[in-house]
Order: structure tokens, then sequence, then C-alpha cells
């Protein structure tokens, strides 16, 4: 919950908004709406919990004594609900399942594809050119000393930079 696959479609909303105002306001949204679709969740797992186990098909051993606590939302859903819930409902998680792993694999190979790709292999010949010349620009410009304290109190020696000018 604290991270991962499920967190990949709000970093893609933040960082692809249009302004810092609109990405904090989208921030506040996707906190309360957390809380909203984390009822579900608790309330599916509250009904596994208090389930007498031994009125339905499952059996007489409760999941939690057989160490299946964590399939409870499936074992709920095929053993308290009719066939037509379950199985919209399996078809509704395998869907979100498959949608996450989708998103992180498009976030992945479109990052790729951007910042390895198209900055080393696919550049215009006007980028290679404005490239080199701010390289040069750089190598030809002095530089002097200029002595800096840094925060251990020890003296030590740098170049000032002045960033290239635009031509």
């Amino acid at each position: 919950m604290l991270g991962g696959i499920p967190w990949q479609v709000y970093f893609q909303r933040v960082l692809s908004a249009s302004s810092a105002t609109y990405a904090q306001v989208l921030s506040f949204l996707a906190a309360f709406g957390c809380l909203v679709m984390a009822v579900p969740s608790v309330l599916i797992g509250a009904i596994g919990a208090s389930t007498d186990w031994n009125q339905t098909s499952y059996g007489a051993v409760a999941p939690k004594d057989r160490d299946q606590a964590d399939m409870i939302l499936p074992i709920v859903l095929q053993h308290l609900c009719p066939p037509f819930v379950s199985f919209f409902g399996l078809g509704a998680v395998s869907a979100a399942v498959m949608s996450s792993a989708d998103s992180s694999i498009l976030s992945a190979s479109s990052m790729f594809a951007r910042n390895i790709y198209q900055m080393a292999f696919r550049q215009s010949p006007r980028d290679i050119v404005k490239r080199v010349d701010e390289m040069k620009t750089m190598r030809e410009r002095p530089t002097r000393p200029m002595k800096m304290q840094n925060s251990c109190t020890t003296s030590v020696y740098a170049t000032e930079y002045s960033p290239p000018t635009s031509v």
C-alpha cells in the first residue's frame, strides 16, 4: 500500500499535471479516493473473519486457520456469493491486475524510449550540433579559481561556472 504498481497511475497523473496547483489538488483528491477505495477491502476482510465457515461449502476450518487469509477475497466470492457475482467479481480482479501490469510495462517502455533511445540514438542533427557547440563553448571559456567553504568548514577550491549563452 505504500508504493509499487498501484501507485503508477498516480505518479503519471501528478507528473503530467499542467500546473503545480493542479498537481497538489490532485494529490489531495487521490488521498481522499484512497480512503474511500479502502472501505470495500476492509468490509470483505471483516466478512471473511466473522463468517461461520461451518455453514458454507468451504468446510469447518476457517481460512485464517488454514493459512489462507491472503486468499480471503476469492474465498468469500466463491463460497458466500451467488455464482454470477463470483464470476464478475473474479473477472474484475483479474482485469485490475492485468491493467496495472500493463500500465507499468507501458510506463517503463515510454521512459526507456524517451530517456535512453531517443536521447542517445535518435537525436536530430540539430540537437547533436547544439550539444557539440555547447561543449566547445564550455571548454573554451576561461575559468578562475574560487575559494568556497563547505559544511565541514574546510576550504575547497572550485572553478566558477558560467552557463553558456544561447546562440
